[in-house]
């Protein structure tokens, strides 16, 4: 709702193996979306939507993609996101906190406090999509 502040919070186990990250396995919005409305939450309140139905409101297709591209820096290639869209499944605003990569063959356990310490702030009725995201060809553990 609206005016709310929503605190996340998740932990995370990450190792690079000697031999390095190799090639990343980049989400694409067709992966983001698909997750997204094929979620319980949207089918029960919007009924079934296809990748396209959302991503052809407003300017989703471009925020999504500018969301996703700008967010490929940790060098872990893990993150924990959100993305916030209105009831209308417009996009609003979107946050990501990138798993620590550490150095190969250094388990690095992390606490994910960042959205304790800045919440999100809902500024309209909608939807807050919360996942976690590998996109090294290798498992983070969440």
């Amino acid at each position: 709702m609206s005016g709310d502040q929503i605190k996340i919070f998740c932990e995370s186990y990450y190792m690079m193996p000697g031999s390095g990250p190799g090639s990343p396995l980049t989400m694409t919005l067709t992966d983001l979306l698909s997750s997204f409305v094929n979620s319980n939450v949207i089918i029960s309140s919007k009924g079934t939507l296809s990748t396209t139905d959302v991503g052809n409101v407003g300017t989703n297709a471009t925020n999504l993609n500018n969301f996703i591209s700008n967010n490929n820096n940790s060098g872990a290639g893990a993150y924990l996101n959100w993305i916030l869209f209105d009831e209308q499944l417009n996009y609003i605003s979107a946050g990501v906190n990138p798993v620590n990569s550490g150095s190969n063959n250094t388990p690095i356990y992390t606490n994910h406090d960042y959205f304790i310490n800045n919440p999100v702030h809902i500024t309209k009725n909608g939807f807050l999509y919360i996942f976690v995201s590998n996109e090294s060809n290798f498992p983070s553990l969440f």
